[in-house]
């Protein structure tokens, strides 16, 4: 009975940590297309947007196991059109707001949480 409920309790801490990390993601993603839309010709690497696109608090905050939630949220605003890539001279990938999805946007920020 005890080993049933130690499962129990796994599965929710587990749960719960899922929800976190999405809560966090979608949080990045939030402030990636808040700092584009004040910055429309930003355009950078992985590394630039955590250094340059993301608000300290959330800096401060990253470890090297924050970075895979930062790249799927980035991968996730590629996905939806909304931020493209492109490579640079140096063959490094780069990232950047997609103006024509500015209205799609705009209401993303308006709702104050990303999905």
């Amino acid at each position: 009975m005890a080993f049933l409920l130690l499962i129990h309790k796994l599965q929710e801490s587990r749960s719960l940590m899922k929800k976190n990390q999405q809560y966090i993601k979608s949080q990045i993603s939030y402030d990636i297309l808040a700092y584009l839309v004040d910055h429309p010709e930003a355009q950078d690497t992985f590394d630039g947007i955590i250094e340059w696109w993301l608000p300290d608090q959330i800096i401060k905050q990253m470890n090297n196991r924050s970075k895979p939630i930062v790249q799927e949220a980035v991968n996730t605003l590629v996905e939806k059109k909304l931020i493209t890539i492109s490579k640079g001279g140096d063959s490094q990938i780069r990232y950047k707001l997609n103006m024509k999805m500015n209205h799609e946007i705009q209401g993303i920020l308006k709702q104050s949480t990303y999905d």
